[in-house]
């Protein structure tokens, strides 16, 4: 799969080279991502929250440079055939985005974000892009980084102290992020999440071991 990648990505990345040197957008993006990964002040890597990560968010995360076709293709095949919108981001696109607070849905800005994405892979490792994006990312009431998100949740005890179910708790956040008033709408979809990343990880991780 890895080899489909590279034969997928190839083309693309040589635009998003191009890219690089036309726009300066796409140079400044690359550059802040670059200095956050080497200056952030944990280097632990923790491998139990990047596989729950993983599971959650880009689950070809360590086979794809960057940006996903397959989850493009499916995303765009969905929207074409059911109208449902759902992300096609990888989790180096998801820290791009943290990085430069862009959101805006525009062409342009999306393929900024995939050229700086792909470009990143040349420079960082997979490690070190998914632990710096769980070091800035949102995870709501002003919650910035994992370990101020996992101290929460222990804080006010919204989950169990066991730290495999903190970690799936802290990843499930990234898409449910804590709102200002808690709903009974939030806790279940929350719950839900959390549940799911738990479970599809451990799924992931047998399914790992039983092909070694």
């Amino acid at each position: 799969m890895r080899l489909f990648y590279v034969v997928m990505t190839a083309p693309v990345f040589i635009i998003s080279c191009i890219f690089y040197s036309t726009n300066k957008n796409v140079r400044n993006g690359l550059k802040l991502a670059k200095r956050i990964i080497n200056t952030r002040s944990c280097s632990v890597v923790d491998d139990e929250l990047l596989s729950f990560l993983v599971a959650a968010e880009d689950h070809r995360y360590y086979y794809h440079l960057g940006f996903d076709p397959i989850a493009i293709a499916r995303a765009a095949y969905r929207l074409v055939l059911w109208k449902k919108l759902e992300g096609a981001s990888t989790i180096e696109q998801q820290y791009v985005r943290s990085c430069t607070k862009r959101y805006e849905i525009t062409a342009i800005r999306k393929f900024e974000e995939v050229s700086i994405a792909i470009l990143l892979s040349v420079f960082a490792n997979k490690h070190e892009v998914a632990m710096a994006y769980l070091d800035i990312a949102y995870y709501g009431e002003g919650i910035i980084g994992y370990e101020s998100a996992r101290s929460f949740l222990l804080g006010v005890k919204i989950t169990h102290r066991c730290n495999s179910v903190v970690s799936a708790c802290v990843v499930a956040l990234l898409k449910h992020p804590i709102p200002i008033c808690h709903s009974n709408k939030w806790e279940a979809k929350y719950k839900c999440r959390s549940e799911h990343i738990f479970q599809k990880a451990r799924l992931m991780d047998r399914a790992t071991k039983s092909r070694l």
